[in-house]
């Protein structure tokens, strides 16, 4: 691998000399590449602050980054787990497992940085192997709570020592730091984006909206893989991380089914391919002269320095991968700079110094003065944009595109940190969601917006289209006859009207490459660059205009803004101005914001416009031409046009006309969005058949409704109306596709029943078989060693059939239901599916739990009668169960003791009063028995009425309830209900309704049956449960069995809680009865019930409880129960569960109290028996026993304990 390095100096201004480095990475095929591997570090806070939503969020964020990595060959990832200490988590090769343990992590303990580091440190030295590039990602969402005033020099020192173990293992080392809500350690984790020697990264997630798009900037810096890193030497200087860049992705060109426009592209490619050729002869020559070497890629940098550091030569480390070298420079010095070097120069220039100033801010405590300091600096940065933009405005359109943008967004920028400085100047301590804030901004120009990413590269791709664009439509025109096509079409010209600005009719237009288009006002957020379903429709109006015309209005809207803007004097004014140039005119990225590109006939704000099929001449025109349209009104930039835009805009323009056709230019219009709707159906290929496959999937695959393949709901219900009526689409042929499904699965399931039954029968064969052939194979093992071989080859290929199977049958889609479709239901089901999505959200329902609490509150179950009633009785034969059940015990405990002969007369005589009075109550029990008969009869005709399998459907509204269902309702009809306007046109013109106007018209009853769609839909609220309830069938249809959908949660939930109610109620009664055999215990002067009392339980279980009542003074035979405990067995029998560890042979396991607990029953009991008798039951107790008069004295004079008392607590206290 070898670099050429070329560098320019120019003379920037302020005493500054800006050092361009043009880099160019080559490659020797003769070497033999030897890849090390990259490391990604996930570091993840477990502590109790992250309990609940931030743990939960934490770990879906890392199964999103395991799911990417795991898909590249030469990455490993490693998980640590951080509170007080921390630990490396070992993660599995297979994804799902890796995601299995993750999803296992709980929380505990404190939150400890100097853990994470050390551990951090330690898991980067275990690695034996070179790494080439490592990637550290810290999640946390608080502070260190361990000793602040030791533990913040130690986190530093950590620091520091995991910085020095990435230099000694990896050649690159890149930190992102995530901090979760206001109360993370906001200038910490600044801190460690800045350890690696790239560029790192900071996100402040406020909320669980934040999450995903922060996630997904960390992992293009990690799957940005083949990157670089420069350093100049002498200073230690620091330079921005750069990265290869990709060959541009050719655009797919256009499908034409005309032949005209096929010869005027193979024209264009004929052209194209002989420059291609030309400049492939010009790259051949260079490399013959640089040898068998493959340029991998070109980047630059820029270096800005003082001219008190000028220097001849300069010194640059480069680091790539496993490769390191260091090259010296000699920079050429330009006396004069084009006005283009000099804006690309001052744009990043300032955009380096703001981030540094908004770092300087943030991670360190400046004072009044400073940040006065970088105020000036700020409005001079300000200036010198002003300034800057005064050239680009005498740049050509294709450079000034690319310019503009760049200035814009250091505008918004600049105004950002201008904002935040003036609040740092206010209060002298800056706030930690400040302190957040302003490391978010200094990493805004790194974290950039992966939707603008790929907007750039769809600029770069438009750029060559657009050239085209011109001679396209220069070529197709030459072939018309505009006399002709004016006799044809002249009715047309009154009926389309004429252009609002230029006032040419529809074929004027077509003279000059042009297109007439009806007016609209749009809306769009930053999602639309992506997919441009997400475009909002506001208003159609009645004004019609030409493409280039509204095209030119765009162009004079922002130039007379900007103008304005550069002209005012007054700061605030300017900057305000310049950030909202784009607002004023279009909207901005919000659908709140109202713009205005041009004024209509009745002064209409339009902000688009949308083509219209009026014929076929005009239309060949039409489609190219609004297509810089679509990029600006779509992304805010003529050239991020995309073709989904074209179908997307117009299909959507369809559904909003359909919602208004009172007067004659209403139905007017819709026939033309109509006619040009199906046009586009007719023509773009690809669009049809992706539109016949979601059609498809809609009805019969689990995950076809949901927001991943159907991402608005109103866009893919005008494709099938236009779909239906173009005869492409239809819901019969999804009912044949639906009954063949249903047959084949029947049938798969017979062969399934039938194989299993003779896989049985052989299973039996082989047992039998195999039974004769190991006698043979235990003689003739040596012969039969190859065969054995070929054997389990055979089991793993059958093994792997098996595998192949399984993962067959899990990828096959599940039909949602057996019901056929009509086109009532086929709206219903849309219909629910957009009352999902549209649900009001609150941040609760991020946390299933949270869901299912609501859901109990909007049921409002009758606890009283389903719950506590059966939770009374439960009480009650608890109760009953006295001390009946350990006469029981004592009966069983006699017998044990007969059959081993240990039963002597005396014991049944100490027995005989106890079992008399058991004989008593036996006979007084018969008599009631009757009565109890009677009871239980009563008691059951009550349990029906009480049995919540009972529960007939139907729900008590609370206040809650009825306030969910009017929210709901409003949604309902303010947001879901006019876009179904568009679905009567599914039906044929006789059975055609009028609208839909009410809930009613989608076969919704009641409120009862709404509640249902509303509750299943709450459950629901992520496609992922979704997509599992259908796939499980634990999906209820709504429109068919509503109450079904009630009364299934309505017992779950009302069933869930009795249980745990119970279960609470059974630790209790354990321990309560546990206390009552401790009481019988402590109370009886018969080993024998003692001994059989004991029997049965463990150490853990039992002895806390009977140790209290052998320390009470009226407990009789105390030595001899101790006894029973310590030695864990009567007469040979054992006692105790538990097995002694010591002595495998012995049956039970001995015990051995506390020096206090026998110290406590010592003094209790002292007089019972001789010194001599405790010491033999408890020899290593026997300096307590020796002391006997000190406690004596200490017993018999309280006074005395008293005074011993307070002097102990004296000392304590000192």
């Amino acid at each position: 691998m070898e670099f050429h390095l070329n560098s320019t100096s120019y003379p920037f201004g302020d005493n500054i000399d800006a050092i361009t480095v043009n880099i160019t990475q080559l490659d020797d095929e003769t070497e033999k590449k030897n890849y090390n591997p990259q490391y990604v570090y996930l570091v993840l806070d477990i502590s109790g602050s992250m309990s609940g939503s931030g743990l939960r969020q934490a770990k879906e964020s890392i199964n999103k980054i395991l799911e990417r990595i795991y898909e590249l060959q030469n990455f490993k990832t490693i998980l640590i787990t951080y509170h007080t200490t921390a630990e490396i988590v070992p993660l599995s090769d297979n994804l799902k497992e890796s995601q299995d343990i993750v999803n296992q992590i709980r929380v505990q303990g404190c939150t400890s940085f100097e853990a994470a580091f050390l551990k951090l440190s330690e898991a980067i030295y275990q690695q034996q192997e070179e790494i080439s590039d490592s990637y550290v990602i810290f999640f946390t969402d608080g502070r260190d709570n361990t000793d602040k005033t030791k533990n913040l020099q130690n986190v530093h020192n950590m620091m520091t020592y995991c910085q020095e173990a990435l230099e000694k293992k990896a050649s690159t080392s890149t930190f992102c730091s995530l901090g979760f809500t206001s109360s993370h350690d906001a200038r910490l984790m600044g801190e460690i984006a800045t350890l690696g020697t790239q560029q790192g990264n900071f996100a402040y997630v406020k909320s669980a909206q934040d999450m995903d798009p922060a996630i997904q900037t960390f992992l293009d810096f990690i799957l940005a893989s083949d990157s670089i890193s420069i350093r100049l030497l002498k200073d230690n200087e620091f330079c921005e991380r750069i990265f290869l860049q990709k060959e541009k992705e050719e655009e797919e060109e256009e499908e034409n089914e005309n032949e005209n426009e096929k010869e005027n592209e193979k024209e264009i490619e004929k052209e194209k391919k002989k420059e291609q050729e030309k400049e492939k002869k010009k790259e051949n020559e260079k490399e013959k002269e640089k040898g068998e070497k493959n340029i991998i890629g070109k980047f630059y940098t820029y270096l800005f320095l003082p001219q008190d550091r000028k220097q001849d030569e300069y010194k640059l480390e480069i680091n790539s991968g496993s490769f390191q070298n260091v090259y010296t420079i000699v920079a050429k010095e330009e006396e004069k700079i084009k006005p283009e070097k000099m804006c690309e120069l001052t744009i990043k220039y300032i955009r380096d110094k703001v981030m540094h100033m908004t770092k300087v801010i943030a991670n360190t405590k400046t004072t009044k003065e400073e940040l006065e300091k970088l105020k000036q600096e700020s409005t001079t940065f300000d200036d010198r944009l002003n300034s800057s933009i005064k050239f680009i405005y005498k740049m050509k359109k294709k450079e000034r595109s690319e310019y503009m943008p760049q200035i814009q967004d250091i505008k918004e920028y600049l105004l950002k940190f201008y904002i935040l400085l003036k609040k740092a100047l206010a209060s002298e301590v800056l706030s930690n969601d400040q302190i957040g804030s302003l490391n978010q901004l200094a990493y805004q120009s790194i974290t950039q917006n992966r939707l603008k990413k790929n907007l750039n590269k769809r600029v770069e791709g438009n750029v060559m289209l657009f050239k085209d664009l011109d001679y396209k439509l220069a070529k197709i025109i030459a072939n018309y006859d505009f006399e002709e096509l004016e006799e044809k079409y002249s009715e047309t010209f009154e009926e389309y009207g004429q252009c609002v600005i230029s006032t040419n009719n529809w074929i004027e237009c077509l003279e000059v490459e042009d297109s007439l288009c009806l007016a609209i006002d749009i809306g769009r957020n930053e999602t639309a660059i992506a997919d441009p379903a997400h475009i909002v429709i506001k208003d159609i109006y009645s004004s019609m205009i030409s493409a280039q015309a509204f095209l030119d209005s765009i162009e004079f809207s922002l130039k007379k803004i900007q103008t304005l803007s550069t002209n005012n004097n007054d700061k605030n004014t300017l900057n305000q101005l310049l950030i909202n140039d784009q607002i004023f005119v279009h909207g901005g990225f919000d659908t709140r914001n109202k713009g205005e590109v041009v004024k209509g006939q009745a002064r209409e704000k339009i902000t688009g416009i949308i083509p219209l099929y009026i014929c076929e001449e005009n239309w060949k025109v039409a489609r190219h031409k609004i297509k810089p349209s679509f990029g600006f009104m779509t992304t805010l930039d003529v050239l991020g046009y995309a073709r989904p835009q074209l179908t997307a805009i117009c299909f959507l323009t369809l559904s909003k006309a359909s919602q208004s056709l009172t007067t004659e230019f209403e139905q007017k219009r819709f026939k033309w969005i109509w006619d040009t709707c199906m046009q586009m159906w007719k023509e773009m290929n690809k669009f049809r058949i992706q539109a016949i496959e979601d059609f498809k999937k809609y009805f019969l695959s689990s995950s076809g409704r949901t927001s991943d393949v159907v991402t608005n709901t109103e866009l893919f219900l005008a494709i099938s109306v236009i779909g239906i009526h173009a005869g492409d689409l239809s819901l019969e042929s999804i009912n044949e596709i639906k009954k063949q499904r249903l047959l084949k699965e029947k049938e798969v399931k017979n062969e399934k029943e039938n194989e299993n039954e003779n896989e049985k029968e052989k299973e039996k064969e082989k047992e039998k078989e195999n039974e004769k052939e190991k006698e043979k194979e235990i003689e003739i093992e040596i012969e039969k060693g190859e065969k054995n071989q070929e054997k389990e080859k055979e089991k793993e290929k059958e093994k792997e059939k098996e595998e192949e199977k399984e993962k067959e049958e899990e990828e096959e889609e599940v039909l949602m239901n057996d019901k056929e479709i009509t086109i009532d239901y086929f709206l219903q089901l849309m219909a629910e599916e957009e009352l999902r999505r549209r649900q009001p959200r609150d941040t609760k329902l991020l946390v299933q739990t949270e869901i299912e609490k609501l859901v109990y509150d909007y049921l409002n179950i009758d606890e009283e009668k389903y719950i506590n009633k059966s939770i009374a009785k439960f009480q009650e034969k608890e109760l009953q169960k006295n001390l009946g059940s350990s006469m029981v015990k004592l009966k069983e405990f006699i017998g044990k003791l007969k059959e081993k002969e240990l039963y002597t007369e005396e014991d049944a005589e100490s027995l005989k009063e106890l079992l008399n009075l058991e004989d008593n109550k036996k006979s007084n029990e018969k008599e009631n028995e009757k009565e109890k008969e009677k009871e239980e009869e009563e008691n059951k005709k009550e349990n029906e009425k009480n049995d919540i399998n009972s529960f007939n459907g139907k729900i008590r509204f609370t206040k809650e309830t009825k306030t969910f269902i009017a929210r709901n309702k409003t949604v309902f009809y303010k947001a879901i209900l006019p876009m179904f306007s568009i679905g009567r046109f599914l039906y044929k013109e006789e059975n055609r309704p009028e609208g839909f106007k009410t809930i009613q018209d989608f076969n919704i009853t009641n409120d009862q049956h709404f509640l249902a769609i509303l509750i299943q839909n709450l459950l629901h609220i992520k496609n992922a449960e979704r997509v599992k309830a259908i796939k499980t069938g634990m999906y209820i249809d709504p429109f068919d069995n509503p109450k079904e959908i009630l009364k299934h949660y309505y017992i779950k939930y009302a069933t869930e809680i009795k249980e745990q109610k119970i279960s609470t109620m059974k630790n209790r009664y354990a321990s309560e009865k546990m206390l009552k055999l401790a009481l019988i215990f402590g109370q009886t002067d018969n080993i024998i019930q003692a001994a059989s009392v004991l029997e049965g339980h463990k150490q853990g279980n039992c002895i806390r409880y009977f140790m209290k009542y052998l320390q009470d003074n009226v407990c009789p035979l105390p030595i001899e129960k101790l006894r029973l405990l310590m030695e864990g067995n009567f007469r040979g029998i054992p006692l105790l569960i538990d097995k002694s560890k010591k002595n495998t042979e012995q049956k039970w396991a001995t015990w051995a109290p506390s020096k206090k607990n026998f110290h406590r029953i010592f003094i209790k009991h002292r007089n019972v028996t001789d010194k001599e008798d405790w010491k033999k039951l408890v020899p290593q107790f026997s300096r307590i026993l020796d002391r006997n008069i000190k406690y004596d004295l200490l017993l018999n004079d309280k006074n005395n304990r008293k005074q011993i008392n307070k002097r102990k607590r004296r000392k304590g206290r000192k």
